[in-house]
Order: structure tokens, then C-alpha cells, then sequence
């Protein structure tokens, strides 16, 4: 006993992407479906962006990363009208952020305090009034009266995403 059937094989289908835009969280990236079929036209496209949010089923879309950011596995699976599918992965070097100044504190006038930052490769505090070196994440300020101080931390990456955060 035999059997013969018409089997269709289609030639070329390659799902793919690029992007574009500052990789930092908080900031707009454009993602740009550059997929290519030698049977059009492409229906579907599925965008998994890494990062927990929900699908998005537009061709071109752009995304913003919540902080802190760091790497994230994009993918792009996309289909055919005639039911071709391929999937691409990007790994996406997104910038690291979790920047944190300390938690306000009550200080001794007159007395060293020693300040906490964390979470970024470069700092600068402001402003810079009785800090021994605002460009350090744990500088010491000596206070020489009563009052309330505030003090604003900037973090930068070396990518350039840069995030604030206050202590009093």
C-alpha cells in the first residue's frame, strides 16, 4: 500500500529586528521588524520584550524599561499568510540603575557623618556645601548648625542612564 501527497516548501522566511534609542530604563527604544519572506505578506508578529510586561502585536513598537533595567531577552516570532513562522532573539545591554542616596537621618551637629550611595558606576551629590568630595558615592559632611539639609544623589552608567534620589 502507498500513499503520494503535494508537499509545498517555501523558500526563505527569517524573522529579525533592530533597535534604536538610549538603552537605559525609563527611556523610549524603537524596535523596527526587519523579517523577511520570499512569500509576503508577513501577518503577525509577536513581541516579547524580557522584562514581564504584556505582549505587543504591533509591527514596529517601542518599549520602556522600568528601573532597574539591566539585560533583557527580546523576541520576535512572526508569521505568514501562509503560516510560515520563524523567531529571533536579541540580547539587549539595557543600563543598570538602582540608585539609593541612604535613608533620612538625624545627625549630630558638629560631629562626621558619612554618607551611603549605591547602586551606579559614577555619583555627584549636591549640593556641594560641606561635603568632602561630592563626586564619591560615601563622602563626609560635617554640619556646623541646626537645620534641615537636603542633598540630591545623581547616578550615571557608563552607558550614560542616569537616575536621582534624595536624603535629608
Amino acid at each position: 500500500d502507498s500513499i503520494t501527497r503535494l508537499v509545498k516548501i517555501y523558500p526563505v522566511f527569517n524573522a529579525g529586528f533592530r533597535y534604536s534609542g538610549v538603552l537605559c530604563p525609563g527611556e523610549p527604544i524603537q524596535f523596527t521588524d526587519t523579517s523577511f519572506a520570499t512569500y509576503l505578506p508577513i501577518i503577525s508578529w509577536r513581541w516579547d520584550f524580557g522584562d514581564g510586561s504584556p505582549i505587543d502585536l504591533t509591527q514596529n513598537p517601542v518599549h520602556v524599561y522600568a528601573k532597574p533595567g539591566g539585560e533583557k531577552t527580546v523576541t520576535l516570532s512572526a508569521q505568514t499568510a501562509i503560516g510560515c513562522r520563524d523567531t529571533a532573539r536579541v540580547l539587549l545591554p539595557l543600563g543598570y540603575l538602582n540608585l539609593f542616596a541612604g535613608n533620612d537621618t538625624i545627625i549630630v551637629k558638629n560631629y562626621p557623618f558619612q554618607f551611603h550611595g549605591i547602586g551606579s558606576q559614577f555619583y555627584q551629590w549636591s549640593p556641594s556645601t560641606y561635603l568632602s568630595d561630592p563626586n564619591i558615592a560615601n563622602p563626609t559632611a560635617t554640619f556646623p548648625d541646626t537645620g534641615t539639609y537636603t542633598y540630591v544623589l545623581t547616578g550615571t552608567t557608563e552607558q550614560g542612564c542616569h537616575a536621582t534620589d534624595t536624603i535629608k
